[in-house]
């Protein structure tokens, strides 16, 4: 399960959506907007945007999100955690192969610290989002 800014209170399944936009967004011209916005990005963001919302509470939490969004200040914290996560992402790739591998040559101490390492830059990537 993922945890998503973009669904209050809610776990993200993304097994059970799929990448498949909506045929209003072409009428709206929002798959040229998904696509300009997405561009250049690590992380496949367009589920959640593809996911209706039925409920007008989550609705309303989701314009307040990007409302948000639009303070500088916030967007600049938010962009800096996005690279550090970027970072660990690419890093955590060969840790989890290596941790979970049964070859003790991988699985080691050396894989265990490095997973530790990466656990404290996530730590103080997620502090730094609060001045």
């Amino acid at each position: 399960m993922y945890y998503s800014i973009l669904f209050p209170d809610r776990e993200y399944d993304y097994e059970f959506h799929s990448n498949i936009q909506p045929e209003y967004f072409k009428d709206l011209c929002l798959d040229q907007i998904m696509d300009a916005c997405m561009k250049g990005e690590d992380f496949d963001l367009i589920p959640l945007f593809c996911t209706a919302l039925k409920e007008p509470d989550e609705i309303r939490y989701r314009q307040e999100i990007l409302t948000d969004m639009q303070n500088p200040e916030l967007h600049q914290r938010i962009k800096k955690f996005s690279s550090y996560m970027r970072r660990l992402d690419r890093g955590m790739s060969a840790v989890k192969k290596d941790f979970y591998s049964n070859d003790s040559f991988n699985n080691n101490y050396l894989t265990q610290g490095t997973l530790l390492n990466y656990a404290e830059q996530y730590c103080h990537a997620a502090s730094s989002l609060w001045p």
